[in-house]
């Protein structure tokens, strides 16, 4: 439960700094006009952090009603309340097909078979309790694309969840320097800059590598699209807090997507860029550190599962043969 409520405390401070004096106005007009439906994500993504570590769908049905699970089925239940009678009032079929939400439309297809394979499922609760949250996710989506400032809204609604996000991985940097014992692992493996990584009782290290590549790639967006205006500098300060906290995390996962990401931003944005800076200096990095490189990307593995991928693409190639045998039901 304590990942549970170290998130709340941190999201509810976070969402009342809003409207602190000093809060810019796209921050203090973020959920303007948007309480319930950001309420409802609030809810959703509480559901993501109150996990507990589980070896699989046998573990979990061992004891299904422990209290991380059921605070869980409870958020999922309000946003339920919340977003239901929204959904209901724009709920319009026609109205999907002359806005061509086709992927909107495929989402839920997938959630309708994901509703008819709890049926089959070997762990139905699992599954059920899964498809319940993507229902949710459906029906906000819907809500939200269905608003006549639909564009503005979603807009919004993205830079809430990253800001909520943020904040989580700030406080993490933050803890990493000044509680040690609580943000940082001394014992899984050696960090990029550090002896120990960053860690939290609400995300791995991993996740935090893939959030600040997140985080990186939509502030040097941001920045590249409004570097005449006020607030280009908060854009930068965000992929720099991304990057700091790729670096504390260490994970290979978002090294490669901050890598990837910039090259991709810098060609499209700065192509002069690009071509007289990044790509010189890779060549250069890559003939000249080509080992501290390989040493990031194999973080000192061995080399059977550094070639796999730590495994992954064992997982992968199991995948692809269970999807050929049932491709269109799956297997719940």
């Amino acid at each position: 439960m304590i990942e549970i409520v170290l998130v709340a405390s941190i999201w509810s401070v976070a969402l009342a700094a809003r409207y602190a004096r000093w809060a810019p106005p796209a921050l203090r007009n973020m959920s303007r006009g948007l309480g319930k439906e950001h309420a409802v994500l609030v809810l959703l993504l509480m559901t993501t952090h109150s996990r507990t570590v589980r070896a699989g769908a046998e573990s979990a049905l061992s004891n299904p009603f422990d209290a991380v699970v059921l605070a869980r089925a409870g958020f999922a239940l309000a946003a339920f309340v919340i977003i239901v009678p929204l959904f209901v009032s724009s709920a319009r079929l026609g109205r999907a097909a002359r806005g061509r939400w086709y992927g909107l439309l495929a989402f839920g297809l997938y959630i309708f078979v994901g509703y008819l394979s709890v049926l089959y499922s070997s762990a139905p609760l699992v599954t059920a309790g899964k498809v319940f949250e993507l229902g949710i996710l459906f029906m906000l989506l819907w809500v939200i694309a269905a608003r006549p400032d639909g564009q503005s809204a979603a807009k919004r609604s993205i830079g809430f969840v990253l800001y909520l996000e943020g904040t989580l991985l700030a406080v993490a940097i933050v803890g990493f320097f000044l509680v040690p014992e609580v943000f940082a692992d001394f014992q899984s493996r050696r960090g990029f800059a550090f002896r120990e990584t960053m860690v939290s009782p609400f995300r791995d290290s991993n996740g935090f590598s893939s959030l600040g590549a997140l985080l990186t790639a939509f502030g040097v967006a941001m920045y590249f699209t409004h570097r005449s205006s006020a607030r280009a500098s908060r854009w930068l300060g965000l992929a720099v807090m991304g990057t700091v906290g790729i670096v504390l995390a260490s994970g290979r996962q978002g090294v490669i997507s901050w890598l990837v990401s910039l090259a991709v931003l810098t060609l499209v944005f700065r192509r002069e860029l690009f071509f007289l800076v990044i790509l010189p200096l890779s060549a250069f990095l890559a003939m000249t550190r080509s080992q501290d490189l390989l040493d990031i990307l194999s973080r000192n593995q061995v080399e059977g599962s550094l070639t796999t991928l730590t495994g992954r693409t064992v997982f992968w190639e199991l995948a692809w043969k269970a999807f050929n045998r049932q491709p269109i039901t799956g297997y719940g």
